[in-house]
This record gives structure tokens, sequence and C-alpha cells, in this order.
């Protein structure tokens, strides 16, 4: 039966001494957060930063047109007219042409 977790060990997190490295070539933390490289960190990120932050100003301009896009698009086929209504328009003027030739046949006389 395994041992119980000690101080420097519990579940799968192993702590090991100061100044030793579990795996070669693994460089420490360095000087921590507050390191002698944090500003040029700092520097770096915040040029990534605005740079990002153009892009996403693009992003959001394009994704404002799009919308008005779509929104003009809804209107358009919100306004098309049904199956039914274009059926019956068709209907109607095939019966209104078969009509106007009737009366014209009969005007003209069946000769």
């Amino acid at each position: 039966m395994p041992d119980p977790p000690s101080g420097d060990q519990r579940g799968n997190v192993i702590r090991y001494p100061p100044g030793e490295r579990p795996i070669a070539g693994l460089a420490s933390g360095g000087g921590g957060p507050l390191g002698p490289d944090m500003d040029a960190r700092m520097t770096r990120l915040e040029e990534q930063y605005s740079r990002i932050e153009v892009l996403l100003r693009g992003v959001d301009d394009r994704l404002r047109k799009v919308e008005t896009e779509i929104a003009e698009l809804k209107g358009r086929v919100a306004n098309l007219p049904s199956t039914w209504a274009m059926v019956t328009t068709m209907l109607g003027g095939q019966i209104t042409l078969a009509g106007f030739l009737i009366a014209i046949i009969r005007i003209v006389g069946g000769h």
C-alpha cells in the first residue's frame, strides 16, 4: 500500500528542493515576477496589445456593416410575396386573359 502524501508531496504535485531541476536544461523562474527583464516584457506586451486593439476595431467596424446588410436583407425578404400570392396572381392573370380572348372571339364573330 502506498504511503500517505507527506508535506512535500500531495496527490500528483511533487515539490522539489530549491535549486534542484527535475528536467535537465529547464531554466528556473529567474528573478520571479519582478525580474530585471520585466520592463522589456511589459513593453512588448503593450505594443502587441496596441496592434491587437487596432485589428479588433477593424473587425468590429466590418461586423457592424455586415449587421446592417443582414437587417436590410431581412426587410427585403419580409416584403417578398408568398407562394399563394404568386399563384393567385398568375391564375387571375390567366383567367382574365382567357376572358378577354372569349370576348374578342364573340365580338368579332366566329367565322
